[in-house]
């Protein structure tokens, strides 16, 4: 009777046990994931209008008068 009672399944080992130690895991694996997705997007640069017409200009897509032309238009 007293074995039963202090066993390996009731002492929490059982399937309450596994289920702990796969949802800790998982929620660190979910932590770590977030973390990291986090710290990716802030390593992208923001692209604004400016900086594609910059970047336009500087891969040989448009002409320094074009690029003037589109520059003034962007500032109004």
């Amino acid at each position: 009777m007293w074995a039963n009672t202090f066993d390996w399944w009731h002492m929490g080992w059982g399937f309450h046990g596994l289920g702990m130690l796969l949802f800790g895991g998982l929620l660190i694996a979910f932590l770590i994931w977030a973390f990291r997705s986090v710290g990716a997007r802030a390593n992208t640069p923001i692209m604004t209008p400016r900086n594609l017409l910059e970047r336009r200009y500087a891969g040989g897509e448009i002409t320094r008068e074009e690029f003037e032309a589109i520059r003034k238009d962007l500032q109004k």
